[in-house]
């Protein structure tokens, strides 16, 4: 926003020193995480800390309820932020109508979950050698990988599991692939797989429903 500025550091002591109710957003039970001990840190203070916590599927319902009018119909599949799964995640999509679920990483053809509370979720595997951020994600620990090789990659990836009967399913981020060299791998990706005899390509909605007919 023009004109913004965060406040100074004599600003913020000055609100420290006149409020004691302070909520922090994102606040989680794991002692182990920031936002834990920050809060931890203000109650040893003598700060009246108010939690604010959104629970899982707190998020998903109102997720759903944005996505819906903008997609102009009710998502149907759900992938988690990185994959990460809680102990509820599945039972939450089912209680909530989805259809299918694509996080796991265990197969290379997609399956039924067993049911839960009386309706199953078709899981479309991924994998991480498929994702476009461990290669091109600029990270302390690693460094960005030429489009190049990592092409060469997903198209062997590509092979061995045609050959094998399963499904490729790509994950891209648009601030990741839209850079024009790897926008011109992306190209040479799809056209490869276009003029590839017997694919099937889909929308992951489609599979599942393909999945859930044979099952």
């Amino acid at each position: 926003m023009a004109g913004f500025a965060n406040p100074g550091d004599d600003e913020l002591r000055g609100l420290l020193e006149r409020v004691r109710r302070i909520a922090v957003v994102g606040l989680s039970p794991k002692p182990w995480r920031d936002s834990h001990r920050v809060a931890r840190y203000l109650v040893e203070r003598g700060y009246e800390v108010v939690p604010v916590y959104p629970r899982e599927q707190e998020i998903l319902v109102k997720s759903v309820e944005v996505l819906t009018p903008l997609a102009g119909r009710r998502p149907i599949g759900y992938r988690a932020p990185a994959w990460q799964l809680s102990a509820d995640t599945l039972a939450l999509l089912a209680g909530e109508g989805f259809d299918y679920s694509s996080n796991m990483m265990d197969r290379l053809v997609p399956y039924v979950h067993p049911p839960v509370g009386g309706r199953s979720l078709v899981e479309i595997p991924v994998s991480w050698i498929l994702d476009d951020a461990p290669f091109f994600l600029f990270s302390g620990q690693r460094a960005m990988q030429p489009p190049g090789p990592v092409l060469q990659g997903w198209l062997t990836e590509f092979e061995g599991i045609s050959a094998a009967h399963g499904v490729t399913t790509f994950t891209f981020h648009p601030q990741l692939i839209g850079r024009p060299s790897r926008l011109a791998c992306l190209r040479e990706l799809i056209e490869h797989v276009r003029h590839t005899p017997r694919v099937w390509i889909a929308p992951l909605a489609e599979i599942s429903a393909h999945v859930r007919g044979a099952a």
